[in-house]
């Protein structure tokens, strides 16, 4: 799973993932106390763009879920 740009300002670009299965993945973001700000499945898409405009500037943890696997990354909202 691949997140850009990184750091970003308005948006982020979440790609590099597949369903599984036909199976939606559930993406979600945590502030850096691990709080969740953000969560939506996934149905038919490779790549998702995601509204920044609402997080505060700092460290976010983006949690993708597909089937039983699961990836995580890190980028800055400035």
């Amino acid at each position: 799973v691949r997140c850009f740009p990184n750091p970003a300002k308005n948006e982020i670009t979440i790609a590099g993932y597949a369903l599984q299965n036909n199976q939606p993945a559930v993406l979600k973001i945590y502030d850096v106390m691990g709080k969740e700000v953000f969560s939506q499945s996934l149905l038919n898409h490779t790549s998702q763009i995601v509204n920044l405009k609402s997080f505060s500037n700092g460290v976010y943890f983006v949690q993708l879920q597909t089937g039983a696997k699961v990836s995580r990354v890190k980028f800055v909202k400035q």
